[in-house]
């Protein structure tokens, strides 16, 4: 029953008209079954408690080219749209809106083992820097075994996470 509601969602859905918010809630509350919440800890952060995280985090005392965010566990990236956002608060008013993307896109890296989640959270994402496509760095990958994560880790200066609140158990 879920695939045929999110076949339907997809294909005949405008999104032009949806917040991050509302993609975020459907995802969460239609999407997101009790065993995935059990087999994954999957809980959604509401969008106040990241923003209000993401401004307690001093992006400013670093250089422009060096504010490399990482969110593990990024479900819907929650945290990387905020993230998104605080820079955009930060960049020259001027910049072009093309340039402030490739920013933003070399910026902000998510990895996420649910699929569907991190489809969710590229989708956010675009929301979030409506028009631009996409081209965002999220990997869908378990950050226990993964090198790229370790790769991710070393170079992000900012980590932003509300991890799974489930005891981890081999997949």
């Amino acid at each position: 029953m879920q695939d045929l509601v999110a076949s339907n969602i997809w294909t005949q859905l405008d999104f032009r008209n949806l917040s991050v918010e509302v993609l975020a809630y459907i995802y969460e509350n239609t999407f997101v079954g009790e065993d995935a919440r059990q087999k994954l800890g999957t809980h959604g952060t509401p969008h106040a408690v990241a923003r209000y995280l993401v401004h307690q985090v001093p992006f400013e005392q670093f250089v422009e080219n060096e504010r490399y965010t990482l969110e593990p566990f990024c479900g819907h990236g929650v945290f990387l749209v905020a993230a998104l956002q605080r820079l955009r608060e930060l960049l020259p008013s001027g910049m072009d809106a093309k340039e402030r993307h490739k920013y933003f896109v070399r910026m902000l890296r998510g990895f996420e083992i649910d699929q569907f989640a991190l489809e969710v959270s590229r989708l956010c994402l675009m929301l979030a820097d409506f028009p631009n496509h996409n081209g965002w760095k999220l990997h869908e990958e378990d950050i226990f075994e993964s090198g790229g994560f370790s790769t991710a880790l070393k170079q992000s200066r900012i980590v932003l996470s509300n991890p799974p609140f489930e005891d981890f158990t081999a997949l």
